[in-house]
């Protein structure tokens, strides 16, 4: 049984309405994800849909377990033995494979019609940049990059990946801000089962001072055919095309296909009791926390669910006396990032609270590249392959009074994310939980509908692409075109947690964004968050502690 998916995406796609909502001055429209404001004909079809994605849910793990079995005693395929990669080939109009397990949790919210994510590039060229010369370097990474030409659809009981038939560029030039761009485009549904899956546009910057040409390319993608590594290839192989056509040089950038669900494949029967308990904890704390009153943030009265994004770009110096003693403590720049957004968390929330609150216990999600577990020939394959690991700390008022006390923390964490990663390697073993979670992603619509709090709302979430000196570059060579900065963020608003921490390093400096959800926390709570979060890292940077808590 093979359907077209295009009518439900129609009726769970978030509707255009004239609402007046205003982002740093900004009019934009409001997108609901469902016509109508209580209890109606389209929120009962969220509910059935909700019913059907839970069966569909039960088939999967199924599914998974079945394989689990299968896996168990073929100790002899040893996956870091392949010395090609395996690609996944169809023609034009062809299926190419399920949707794999952890790209469940995409399809999910592709079809309630969030999922997606931005990858803005500010770019800064000797040369005018033509409208003409963007669209040839993006038709031809579109031809190259095989994830740029999939859509999805329903055959028989779960969606799978499918080949368009005929490779579509859906490029346009746009003038104005290039973040009322970015806004516009992050809200804009895709055709789920025609595709393209991804969009890009060009707006022209004025003229700087110099003889330098500026622009931003706002591509959007749905999170489905890409993660946080799939964007930097992306672009890296945009920009070294465009730098290319603009030289009259020949380019010659790799065909990247798609390859097998490899992640699956790591998942054994024994995970399965690990997942299992991991699962009953994770039902506890979703249970607890709808009737917690520990957080007493302003609750948000918005029933629509958005994304609204805030951004610094740490200077050169910042960065690296930030990286100095990180260095001198033992401990990453990303554990000591997390243990100030800790503080960060606890003293906004102690800025509403209505009772002393000298400590509290948060759960935080952290983004993980699934590659680090594949054969080294996949290092740079494309599409969504990532995963999550999540630990709980109990956050002090004490942590922040002394250097001695943050770093402990800071290297608390560091050791955990180390352990997780490379001993009891939570990613591979907790990678169902995607798909038995699902269910989260509907009810959390239907209570923002209702202008209920969401499941899993006391969460924070991060992600942390590191260094990006050999992934994105800034420079290409002699090349006329540069990247001066980039912004990537992620629309998940219906996964529970208020906001998603996102930073890296690029040409020297930390950049840093946080991507905070309305429908679970306000804009007023958002930026004195972010405040505080950006002065405490600019703290630690200067002076190896927090000064001002």
């Amino acid at each position: 049984m093979e359907s077209d998916n295009s009518n439900l995406a129609s009726l769970l796609s978030p509707q255009t309405l004239n609402a007046d909502t205003t982002h740093a001055g900004l009019h934009t429209h409001t997108y609901y994800y469902l016509l109508g404001t209580y209890l109606n004909p389209s929120t009962i079809l969220l509910f059935l849909a909700g019913n059907i994605l839970c069966l569909l849910v039960v088939y999967h793990f199924i599914t998974i377990y079945r394989r689990a079995i299968s896996h168990q005693q073929d100790d002899s395929c040893d996956l870091q033995e392949e010395t090609k990669p395996r690609k996944v080939m169809a023609e034009p109009g062809s299926w190419l494979r399920p949707v794999s397990t952890i790209e469940m949790f995409a399809a999910s919210l592709l079809i309630l019609g969030t999922g997606n994510t931005a990858q803005v590039l500010w770019l800064s060229s000797s040369q005018p940049i033509t409208p003409e010369d963007v669209k040839q370097a993006l038709s031809v990474i579109a031809e190259k990059i095989h994830v740029l030409q999939v859509c999805v659809a329903w055959r028989w009981f779960r969606p799978w990946l499918r080949r368009m038939k005929n490779v579509v560029v859906d490029f346009s030039v746009d003038t104005g801000d290039a973040m009322s761009v970015y806004y516009q485009q992050m809200r804009t549904p895709y055709n789920i089962s025609q595709g393209p899956l991804w969009r890009a546009r060009l707006v022209p910057q004025p003229q700087a001072v110099g003889d330098r040409h500026q622009a931003v390319l706002v591509l959007t993608l749905h999170h489905i055919i890409i993660d946080g590594l799939t964007n930097m290839i992306i672009s890296r192989d945009f920009m070294e095309v465009l730098n290319a056509i603009m030289t009259g040089r020949s380019h010659n950038t790799p065909t990247r296909h798609i390859i097998p669900a490899i992640a699956d494949e790591l998942f054994g029967m024994r995970d399965c009791v690990y997942c299992l308990r991991y699962l009953s904890t994770v039902i506890y704390k979703i249970t607890t926390g709808m009737f917690s009153n520990t957080l007493s943030f302003p609750k948000s009265k918005a029933k629509v669910a958005l994304t609204n994004v805030l951004r610094k770009d740490f200077s050169a110096e910042t960065t690296q006396e930030l990286l100095r003693h990180c260095k001198e403590a033992k401990v990453s720049v990303h554990s000591s990032i997390v243990a100030a957004a800790y503080l960060a968390f606890l003293r906004t929330a102690q800025k509403y609270s209505k009772q002393t609150l000298d400590s509290l216990k948060i759960t935080y999600g952290n983004a993980v590249n699934m590659r680090r577990y594949y054969p080294s020939v996949y290092k740079e394959s494309v599409g969504f392959h990532a995963s999550i690991t999540k630990h709980d700390y109990v956050v002090c008022s004490s942590d922040a009074e002394s250097k001695v006390n943050f770093w402990e923390l800071a290297r608390r964490m560091h050791d955990d994310l180390q352990h997780n990663l490379c001993v009891s390697k939570t990613p591979i073993r907790i990678s169902p939980l995607s798909v038995v979670l699902l269910p989260v992603h509907q009810v959390n619509c239907l209570l923002t509908r209702l202008g209920c709090r969401n499941l899993m709302a006391a969460e924070m979430a991060c992600t942390n692409m590191g260094n990006l000196k050999q992934i994105l570059p800034g420079k290409y060579g002699d090349g006329p075109v540069e990247i001066t900065s980039f912004l990537r963020s992620t629309a998940m608003e219906v996964c529970g947690s208020p906001f998603y921490i996102v930073f890296q390093t690029f040409e020297g400096k930390l950049l840093l964004s946080l991507d905070h959800y309305i429908n679970n926390m306000t804009d007023e709570v958002a930026n004195m968050f972010f405040s505080y979060l950006t002065h405490y890292i600019a703290d630690i940077a200067h002076d190896g502690t927090i000064k001002n808590y």
